[in-house]
């Protein structure tokens, strides 16, 4: 039986980040498609403004993605 996996994201808002937005989201992307790759299939962010926020919209659209 295979284990169910989490991951949980949490992180900084755009004010506070030395890098920009884009940059976030590059890798945050690249992340959650290893993640998937890996088997995770539970995803919790804290929701708030930043990158909890970007990490959320990027797991829809990759789960999205990757079940097609």
């Amino acid at each position: 039986m295979k284990k169910i996996a989490s991951c949980c994201f949490t992180g900084h808002r755009p004010e506070k980040l030395n890098v920009s937005p884009e940059v976030v989201c590059r890798k945050l992307k690249r992340a959650i498609e290893d993640a998937l790759d890996d088997g995770f299939v539970n995803y919790i962010t804290g929701m708030s403004r930043g990158v909890d926020i970007w990490a959320a919209e990027l797991v829809l659209e990759q789960k999205k993605n990757f079940l097609t």
